[in-house]
């Protein structure tokens, strides 16, 4: 999600409603946060852009932003059960769990290549995870 600034901000903004929801203390960072945007909003900002969720000129949408966090979660957890060497996985290597996928065409279902899938896992050690859950 790191690579997708409008989901992950998103889903900040519903943690925080959440937790306000909850009664649970906010941190300095959130409560200032918080009081800044809606003080700008009730001053005439735009609320997304108080908020920070307002996409730049031409930029991708929130639509397709949680598609393509998804798509990224689901391929890394895939890839992440195929290289577990307990619990079900394969007990692949990196390169072997790769190759499964382009020999049998499943790449194609995630839309991406296989230098992409393995840049994915070596740059986001954090979603290499086999649980997600999709936005």
């Amino acid at each position: 999600m790191d690579n997708y600034p409008v989901v992950k901000q998103h889903a900040y903004i519903t943690k925080l409603g959440q937790l306000v929801a909850k009664s649970t203390p906010l941190s300095d960072e959130d409560r200032e946060f918080l009081s800044g945007s809606l003080i700008e909003i009730g001053s005439g900002v735009d609320a997304r852009q108080a908020l920070g969720v307002k996409n730049k000129r031409g930029g991708t949408t929130l639509e397709r932003q949680r598609e393509l966090s998804n798509r990224d979660q689901l391929a890394m957890s895939w890839i992440a059960a195929a290289t577990a060497k307990e619990d079900g996985g394969l007990g692949l290597t990196l390169d072997g769990a790769i190759d499964l996928l382009h020999k049998n065409d499943s790449l194609k279902v995630f839309g991406i290549t296989e230098d992409t899938i393995r840049k994915y896992w070596n740059n986001r050690p954090k979603q290499r995870k086999r649980d997600v859950q999709l936005d």
